[in-house]
């Protein structure tokens, strides 16, 4: 005998939840945009400050969702964020060696790790609430979030790429560069997708009713 899908209560307003979400992911790639460091320390702070931030929105959008399936992921997105977050930042330090590569190979396994288990959460949600309308957002942003983790781990850590600019100086390509560009623009496709889904879910949102005399 198959599981029943569990569906959310009808009258949770959830759009709210993949707005929150949204936030930090947003936040963290428009830091990454607008810094010129991209050294895989810099890399480990931003990938901890998303997972923390990640933890604080989950845990609040834990508390909008009622009960269910979709609480309790959201509860565990929250305690990976922190574990996750909490190493990151941790990690950092080992990345002001005098060993480039181990720092770069150090950053690209606690981004992809950090995508990996909150990808792995939404996936898990997206099977759970098959057959509801937000299942489909929750696959897509699991799908975001691995891919970008996968493009992480396939950028070789001693990777250098010396060029010269249209202004005659000379600069360079590394891994660490390479890692954190490709992790703000993953973010950043997730947070323009969390939020488009929570507006997508703001017409459909139902509060509970009176109850009747």
């Amino acid at each position: 005998m198959h599981e029943a899908p569990d569906r959310p209560p009808s009258v949770a307003v959830r759009w709210p939840i993949p707005i929150m979400l949204a936030a930090p992911a947003l936040g963290i790639a428009l830091a990454i945009t607008f810094s010129a460091d991209h050294s895989a320390q810099f890399g480990l702070i931003v990938v901890g400050l998303f997972a923390l931030l990640t933890a604080i929105a989950a845990g609040g959008a834990a508390a909008l969702s009622g009960s269910g399936a979709v609480r309790s992921a959201l509860l565990v997105k929250a305690a990976i964020g922190v574990v996750t977050g909490t190493a990151a930042i941790l990690s950092a330090f080992a990345a002001t060696g005098p060993d480039p590569i181990i720092g770069t190979s150090t950053l690209a396994i606690v981004t992809a790790g950090t995508l990996l288990f909150l990808g792995a959460v939404d996936a898990w949600l997206g099977f759970r609430t098959r057959g509801d309308r937000f299942a489909r957002d929750w696959n897509a942003g699991a799908i975001i979030a691995v891919v970008t983790a996968i493009v992480v781990m396939l950028v070789p850590p001693d990777f250098h790429h010396a060029f010269t600019g249209p202004d005659g100086v000379e600069r360079h390509l590394t891994a660490s560069i390479v890692i954190v560009g490709v992790t703000g623009a993953g973010l950043a496709i997730l947070g323009v997708f969390y939020a488009i889904a929570g507006a997508s879910l703001i017409p459909q949102r139902t509060r509970p009713r009176k109850a009747r005399a």
